[in-house]
């Protein structure tokens, strides 16, 4: 016989999380749709886009994006090769240099934010907007208090 569970949302979480999980991989996949229609992947997609607020390090920009630094720092690399970001010197680490997009970037990833919004409207159609407000706070409170929980608060 199973104990009595403490909170009924005790019981949701794991349920919750699987979802969210599920969920992340199904807009990997439609973000590598979107993105290949400007020749680019999703994961440079969310540098570009996590790199449009000013010029990170790649460390910041991983933390921004709940992704290993190297793996960033990989596709910074190539979105540099490739013209859409550079590097400039970093006044408070010069071992770790600031990404910044280049007007191409900036180009580039308004292509492909427009791309993404037939999509979004389309899911929009699909979700009624205060379910959608209430999922968006609800995920957001869960992403406070795990980012707490991570750090031992």
């Amino acid at each position: 016989m199973r104990p009595k569970p403490a909170s009924p949302a005790a019981e949701i979480i794991p349920l919750f999380v699987a979802d969210v999980f599920h969920l992340a991989g199904a807009f990997r996949r439609l973000g590598d749709r979107i993105a290949e229609t400007a020749g680019h992947t999703q994961a440079q997609w969310q540098l570009l886009s996590a790199a449009s607020v000013g010029p990170r390090t790649a460390a910041q920009l991983a933390r921004r994006l709940g992704y290993a630094r190297q793996s960033v720092q990989r596709t910074a690399d190539q979105l540099a090769a490739d013209g859409l970001a550079r590097y400039s010197q970093n006044p408070d680490h010069k071992a770790s240099p600031l990404l910044e997009l280049t007007d191409e970037g900036v180009s580039t990833l308004a292509l492909i934010t427009k791309a993404a919004r037939k999509w979004h409207l389309a899911l929009a159609a699909q979700v009624n907007t205060d379910e959608l407000n209430i999922a968006f706070a609800v995920v957001r409170k869960l992403c406070d208090a795990t980012e707490k929980a991570v750090a031992g608060r």
